[in-house]
């Protein structure tokens, strides 16, 4: 269970303000992003949508190198549940648990996405940068989910809200389901990066923090430019 105490010597300090601040400058840039209102036409929110394909595949595997990183079992617990709730692999559960993966799969079908599309050289990038942070270290691994899955609970309504002006029978239950779930998984792992950090550490949590909100905002940004380059 996390320390009271831990969690707010981290948010008395002046890093943590910091850390905030720079989300905030970096969220409303990702929250304003103009690849938004090319996903409410039709086209666009295809080609969006099946690179996200590409993302709720990767994405499990990438955050398991932090669960493989972390020697604390409690951590480890919690970073587990992250892990297994992405990934769907439930093998006692009474109900069957579908992936994130085959939730975009749903949302892809519904769009008339039926195969996989191939994966752009912007979305690549990213999941590279992605686990390159992951593994560096623990620490910047889960810096890097704590900013861009703090930001999810309002940038995922958006996409949602713009997939239905392209075609009001799409299910967007990808983006719904990380609209809750990746508020939990956000709090998860700030409550990791309290129990482990030090003051030494709060430079690399900060740096973690740009370069997760950056390897994602740049990936708006290449997906926007060949959306643009298509329409010309």
């Amino acid at each position: 269970m996390l320390k009271k105490k831990s969690i707010e010597l981290l948010k008395a300090s002046d890093v943590f303000v910091h850390l905030c601040q720079i989300t905030d400058e970096l969220v409303f840039r990702i929250l304003e992003h103009p690849l938004l209102n090319l996903i409410g036409e039709l086209d666009g929110a295809r080609f969006v949508v099946g690179q996200y394909l590409h993302f709720a595949s990767e994405i499990p595997r990438i955050t398991g190198l932090r669960y493989g990183l972390c020697k604390d079992e409690k951590i480890r617990h919690s970073l587990l549940a992250v892990m297994v709730e992405e990934d769907g692999y439930y093998p006692n559960a009474e109900i069957p648990r579908q992936s994130h993966y085959s939730l975009a799969k749903v949302t892809a079908q519904s769009l008339g996405v039926e195969t996989e599309p191939e994966i752009h050289a912007g979305t690549a990038t990213m999941l590279s940068a992605l686990e390159m942070h992951y593994r560096s270290s623990l620490i910047s691994g889960l810096a890097s989910s704590y900013a861009r899955e703090g930001i999810y609970p309002k940038l995922m309504p958006k996409i949602a809200e713009q997939l239905s002006l392209a075609c009001p029978s799409v299910n967007t239950i990808f983006f719904d389901v990380h609209a809750v779930g990746d508020i939990e998984h956000s709090q998860a792992a700030l409550e990791c990066i309290c129990q482990l950090c030090s003051a030494d550490d709060l430079p690399k949590i900060e740096s973690s923090v740009y370069l997760g909100l950056g390897a994602l905002l740049s990936w708006y940004d290449s997906l926007y430019m060949e959306l643009k380059c298509q329409e010309k």
